[in-house]
């Protein structure tokens, strides 16, 4: 780094940036960020994320995904808990797991007309797992599973195909789980667990905080 000459009875210095120097800034900005005042300040801010989605929708079942999700829901309006693991919806693992069954869930869910599940993940991600796949793989089981012992619901034109969200589930990967589905359905149907019967299919919508909730407000 070359600098020009200063005038005469002026003087200043400069120091090119150094790589050290990047790091330093950048492990400073990670320290902070992981101060105990921005955490609860996240934590704050999605809290009333989540005020808000109850506010929309007030008779819906607000159920807390254990552990994480009852850090951002006020106990007061929390209906529920469930434990959606995110690892069975992992990549190459996905699973419809016969002991976190959560099927207490199905008649709160079905007398409250639907329901909201908090859960949070990592940053960088829109949301985690457990509802991006775990959730979505839960729903069309319990759907599929109804319909072929009671004969309920009845499948719409869609029939119970698997949903899950577009912009992060790759087209490949959907059509893996989906291909898993029948063994799900078998693993249920064969288990000793009690199918609830279902009079409408269950399905699941993904919000987050980057959804447009003017929108869903205008429609509501």
């Amino acid at each position: 780094m070359s600098l020009t000459k200063p005038p005469e009875g002026l003087s200043y210095s400069a120091t090119p940036n150094t790589p050290r120097q990047d790091w330093n800034h950048s492990d400073r900005i990670k320290r902070e960020s992981r101060h105990i005042y921005n955490k609860l300040h996240s934590i704050s801010h999605d809290s009333a994320f989540i005020r808000r989605i109850h506010a929309l929708f007030p008779t819906l079942l607000l159920t807390v995904n254990l552990r994480c999700g009852a850090w951002y829901t006020d106990p007061t309006i929390t209906s529920a808990v469930s434990y959606f693991k995110s690892t069975d919806g992992h990549t190459h693992q996905w699973s419809f797991s016969l002991k976190r069954s959560n099927l207490h869930l199905v008649p709160l869910i079905v007398g409250a007309g639907g329901a909201v599940v908090v859960d949070s993940t990592r940053r960088g991600k829109s949301m985690p797992d457990a509802l991006s796949k775990t959730i979505p793989v839960w729903c069309a089981v319990l759907n599929r599973a109804s319909s072929r012992k009671y004969g309920c619901p009845e499948a719409d034109r869609e029939g119970f195909a698997l949903k899950t969200p577009r912009w992060m589930i790759p087209p490949t990967e959907h059509d893996q789980i989906d291909a898993k589905m029948e063994g799900f359905v078998k693993s249920l149907l064969d288990s000793d667990l009690q199918v609830p019967k279902l009079e409408k299919p269950l399905k699941p919508v993904f919000i987050t905080p980057q959804t447009n909730l003017d929108s869903i407000e205008a429609d509501s």
